[in-house]
């Protein structure tokens, strides 16, 4: 599965609108730039405004050096990139790959196992015959003529050439099996960069951040006093409060402080061109991320109020998924399995990814779906699944004044 980045988490002019500053005696300040076909926003709390300033550019450059290092590792639009080199590369010819282009491999191929597919970088040719891949010139939202829909014999011979079992993995090497297997990590290299970005900034003592590329978003302590930290407004250490057996006293400790974590819109999923929030996820040493399918899809013309063919592609089938899902949120210790999971649990029918993900205890994910009819559209209201648990992280904006 290769796309659905970034629905949720919303711009991040409307991001710091939802987090209110820190106390009067701190404040941001922001990076903003380019990655990986996309943007970046890195904000760091500080009680050292004047100072902050001075390390503007030092920080400046700790921030695009990782983005260049990892873009010469994963961007499928770079040719001198490693993964541009494997791609490029003869049937059973070694590539050399990096331990962070392995990190992701791993990472990917273990979900690709247990979901049995559903999960597979390496169905990329798959998503470029529906012409949503890297060489696709299709709008984010287009129409298509009949005609043009994918051969069914060239996408079930795409699914045999295809999948991460085509490749052969060697210490520090990689050896594709034939020379129609394509790899894309775009499912969850952003989380990667977020997650490096972060990692570096920690390093140099900044704790007090979030980082996000294309939506996807980690953070660290919320600036605040240690006395605030420690103590909630109920007397308890916050630790307690958040591991409370009574998860609904846990949630109204949490939302009663909301202006004391970090704050990440979640939209909700219409297929208009207006934004709006359904919930703001109050964040603190949290990573999430988003994945959707009503901001990029196309209709046939000649039945535009037909079916929507989303950009989210099962591989197991070669077909666009078409089960009322609209949109997932995973919130858990780490970007890059976020953003894998999110666009994984896509694919499923929500009760199903919300069972499927109890095998990663660590992660809790918010469903967004429609019941659909048996042509795939959506209809009636939107409704919600969700992990245990995860409500202590979201506050509902009908529930904001």
């Amino acid at each position: 599965l290769l796309a659905g980045h970034g629905l949720g988490c919303i711009s991040i002019s409307l991001l710091i609108s939802c987090s209110p500053p820190p106390a009067a005696s701190s404040a941001y300040i922001q990076w903003q730039g380019k990655a990986f076909g996309t943007s970046y926003s890195v904000l760091i709390g500080t009680t050292d405004f004047e100072r902050q300033q001075k390390d503007r550019p030092f920080i400046k450059n700790l921030i695009e050096t990782e983005i260049r290092r990892l873009d010469l590792i994963f961007s499928n639009w770079n040719q001198a990139s490693e993964i541009s080199s494997v791609n490029n590369s003869r049937p059973l010819t070694p590539v050399a790959v990096s331990a962070d282009f392995l990190t992701v491999w791993q990472q990917s191929f273990s979900l690709y196992q247990s979901s049995q597919g559903a999960f597979d970088p390496a169905s990329a040719a798959i998503f470029d015959a529906w012409g949503f891949g890297q060489h696709s010139s299709h709008q984010a939202i287009h129409q298509l003529s009949q005609d043009m829909l994918p051969d069914a014999s060239v996408l079930k011979r795409l699914q045999k050439l295809s999948g991460m079992r085509q490749y052969i993995v060697q210490p520090n090497l990689i050896l594709r099996k034939n020379d129609r297997v394509i790899l894309n990590f775009s499912a969850n290299a952003k989380g990667f960069l977020v997650d490096q970005i972060f990692q570096v900034l920690a390093r140099h003592g900044y704790q007090h951040t979030m980082v996000e590329v294309g939506g996807e978003v980690r953070t660290g302590l919320y600036p605040r006093s240690a006395a605030e930290r420690n103590t909630m407004p109920n007397g308890k250490k916050s630790a307690e409060v958040d591991h409370a057996p009574n998860r609904d006293a846990t949630t109204m400790a949490r939302h009663k402080n909301s202006d004391r974590f970090w704050k990440i819109g979640i939209e909700e999923p219409v297929y208009q061109p207006e934004r709006r929030l359904n919930f703001i996820a109050l964040l603190e040493n949290q990573a999430m991320a988003t994945s959707g399918d009503y901001r990029n899809y196309f209709v046939i013309k000649e039945n535009p109020q037909g079916r929507r063919y989303s950009h989210i592609i099962d591989p197991r089938t070669a077909e666009p998924r078409s089960n009322g899902v609209l949109s997932v949120s995973v919130i858990g210790p780490d970007c890059l399995q976020a953003d894998a999971l999110a666009t994984t649990l896509m694919l499923f029918e929500p009760r199903e990814g919300i069972e499927f993900l109890q095998r990663y205890p660590e992660f809790k994910a918010l469903i967004q779906y429609r019941r659909s009819d048996p042509q795939g559209l959506p209809y009636g209201p939107l409704l919600f699944a969700s992990s245990p648990g995860i409500l202590q992280w979201l506050q509902s904006t009908k529930d904001i004044p």
